[in-house]
């Protein structure tokens, strides 16, 4: 039988493939950076893979948006052009605070759709557009915030009492399964901000899913993450930030079903959890200093506790950005991961 199928492949005429010809990690045409350093040992891939859906879902206040901020940031500083299109269905984007992240706001282009439909236009109009003038390798990135804010045409025309939610499912089924195959086929990255819903009157099991927009979705996403605020985070007696957990439901290039916390400053973003500075000494970034740290580069930068550290990192600009970029640019590099 073995020698059958040998000489099958041999004596093929087509350019035939077999499994062990595929690698998913260089069948992708890019990878997007994070923005956030502790994502990189976390899910163990250089950054998100463009032609793919990814989704970021949560209850409210949970640093979804701010994680795309991040994502926006960071993609901007390390891709030489870029087209960055946001989708902002909710109406609630703010001048100034994307800036204090590091997003160049005044490259970003604002679309407010009004419908879930018109979203799928748009999206489908700007890839057309930059692919018959640049390419398909030009990289795009598309925030979607959010799909749970977002009606379908059905459901702005209609009485308020009425339930559309699976009106929705289908008109997302419909066109992102179309949709789908015109982004892995370009160098885009569609990012979709889900809502988290309450279950009601449920006993057992979770109380928690993300039933907006069906299973569709869920399907489609190579890499699925819930944010949740799981506790506060004090200098003193203020309250200046939020403990933020990352539950990894679903992921293509490493295994699911994992969890890591890391640090929100209100204001600032997400920066370093103890982990990542332990994480860091382990790869020559820092070392140990008095009961705190120090960057090996420059030794001029320590901090004796996480509390001195996260003063730091909220009074000095430049001290953050050369912490961040020391450990982004050290662990996006898939061979240490």
């Amino acid at each position: 039988m073995s020698d059958i199928i040998d000489k099958i492949l041999r004596d093929s005429k087509s350019a035939t493939n077999t499994l062990s010809d595929f690698d998913p990690f260089n069948d992708v045409r890019g990878w997007i950076p994070f923005g956030v350093p502790s994502l990189y040992p976390f899910l163990r891939i250089p950054g998100f893979p463009s032609g793919s859906v990814v989704e970021i879902c949560g209850l409210e206040q949970g640093g979804k948006t701010t994680l795309g901020w991040h994502i926006v940031a960071r993609a901007q500083k390390i891709l030489k052009d870029v087209l960055i299109v946001i989708l902002a269905t909710e109406r609630r984007s703010r001048k100034g605070y994307p800036g204090v992240i590091g997003v160049q706001e005044d490259k970003c282009i604002l679309e407010r759709p009004k419908t879930i439909e018109e979203c799928f236009s748009t999206i489908e109009y700007w890839i057309n557009e930059t692919r018959s003038k640049y390419g398909k390798d030009f990289p795009i990135i598309f925030l979607w915030d959010s799909l749970g804010g977002t009606p379908t045409k059905a459901e702005a025309e209609r009485e308020s009492d009425q339930e559309f939610r699976a009106v929705a499912a289908r008109v997302i089924k419909k066109n992102l399964r179309r949709l789908v195959q015109v982004i892995d086929d370009s160098n885009t990255l569609l990012i979709i901000i889900n809502q988290v819903y309450e279950k009601m009157n449920v006993t057992f099991g979770g109380r928690k899913t993300t039933s907006y927009g069906g299973r569709a979705v869920k399907f489609h996403s190579t890499i699925r993450m819930q944010l949740d605020n799981i506790g506060q985070i004090k200098s003193g007696t203020t309250i200046v930030g939020q403990k933020v957990q990352f539950d990894l439901l679903k992921c293509d290039f490493s295994p699911p079903k994992r969890k890591v916390v890391i640090p929100l400053l209100f204001g600032f973003g997400f920066t370093l959890s103890r982990e990542d500075m332990l994480l860091g000494v382990e790869y020559n970034l820092l070392e140990k200093w008095k009961t705190g740290f120090m960057l090996k580069s420059n030794p001029n930068i320590k901090w004796k506790s996480e509390d001195e550290f996260l003063k730091l990192m909220i009074e000095n600009e430049k001290v953050r950005f050369i912490v961040h970029r020391l450990f982004d640019s050290r662990f996006k590099n898939r061979e240490l991961l």
